[in-house]
């Protein structure tokens, strides 16, 4: 007998064998495709050319109604890899050749937010992909999402910079090992292929990333110096982009936790809750209120429009709806951002209670 959840597995991967025939139909996709699967290329490397693909064929909106339908299926699978284990889906998979692959629900998932984000460095192991962009969060207390948008691109460029620096001094180190290896060779007249080759096995690991921004590793936040955007002259559609990557990328939403959760503790104390000083995870007698909306593309979003400032007024309002169950107590706050990607869908989730 097949469990409800298993057909709907079942429908989820059908799904994303649809997706994936969409892109084979193209011989690059196809090539791509091949090389994952044969374990040629990393799976990073993959998602990128893939990525480009999407781009550069147009075929965002259809892979869209794919992934929407998907989510439909499996809600939430895009949160992270736990929810996968907990749900008997596997991060990992075998095909029918008997190799590793990622489970392609997964695999779907790192792709889209990917294509949001410009870079996912915690799911990754190498360098930064060609075409990427890293996605570095901010620390601010700004609840503008203008400014919060502009803050992302300054800190963005600032370690694509530092990245690239440090690509071409480790190619110098590079060029400066294997001239020596060669000059080696030639003065004891010996096989400069072999001299290359074993000099090459002494070189040192490409760098995978700077401090604060490894591969492998969830990004810290960045601080940088404030900035005011009444002295710059932003177009509308400028603002537009900067505040919908405030709201639609990881690190975006990473920023605003704690400009949201500095707001959600100053309403809930002025409604007459006593918070602690400090973010913390909640134990017993928690409540749980969240903000989402829906944005597809930055025309969705009004420059003027501080979503940020109303999560929090709105996540309050519910929490103090229920505040006679905390009465006289000493409370812990949490934001957490929610990741609805899939689905476009995009906020925070706040959760009130005492300690355990």
């Amino acid at each position: 007998m097949v469990l409800a959840e298993d057909k709907k597995i079942a429908e989820a991967l059908s799904l994303i064998e649809d997706m994936n025939k969409i892109l084979i139909a193209f011989p690059e996709g196809k090539e791509t495709l091949r090389r994952l699967q044969n374990g040629e290329i990393s799976m990073e490397q993959g998602v990128a050319e893939l990525i480009n693909l999407i781009r550069s064929k147009e075929l965002l909106p259809e892979i869209e109604r794919v992934a929407q339908e998907v989510s439909s299926l499996v809600p939430g699978y895009e949160l992270n890899p736990d929810i996968l284990e907990k749900a008997s889906r596997p991060v990992s998979m075998k095909t029918s050749t008997g190799l590793s692959q990622l489970n392609p629900v997964y695999e779907a998932s790192i792709a889209e937010r990917a294509f949001l984000d410009g870079d996912v460095p915690e799911l990754r192991s190498g360098p930064l992909p060609e075409g990427g962009t890293p996605a570095v969060p901010v620390k601010t207390d700004s609840l503008d999402p203008v400014t919060i948008g502009l803050l992302l691109d300054i800190a963005s460029k600032k370690v694509q910079r530092q990245l690239e620096r440090q690509r071409d001094e480790f190619v110098l180190i590079q060029e400066r090992l294997i001239h020596v290896a060669t000059e080696e060779a030639r003065i004891q007249k010996l096989d400069e292929k072999t001299a290359i080759e074993i000099a090459k096995k002494n070189l040192p690991s490409v760098p995978t990333g700077i401090p604060g921004y490894q591969a492998g590793e969830v990004p810290l936040l960045m601080e940088l110096e404030p900035v005011q955007l009444i002295d710059l002259d932003l177009p509308l559609g400028r603002r537009q982009l900067l505040a919908y990557r405030a709201l639609s990328t990881t690190q975006g939403r990473r920023s605003l936790v704690i400009p949201i959760w500095n707001e959600l503790r100053n309403a809930l104390e002025a409604g007459g809750l006593k918070i602690e000083n400090e973010p913390s995870k909640p134990g017993r007698e928690s409540l749980r209120a969240s903000w989402i909306m829906t944005v597809w593309g930055p025309e969705d979003i009004s420059d003027n429009f501080s979503f940020a400032k109303l999560a929090a007024s709105s996540m309050a309002m519910e929490f103090l709806f229920e505040r006679e169950k905390f009465a006289d107590k000493i409370l812990v706050l949490e934001v957490l951002p929610y990741n609805g990607i899939a689905e476009r869908q995009f906020g925070w989730v706040a959760v009130l209670g005492t300690r355990d």
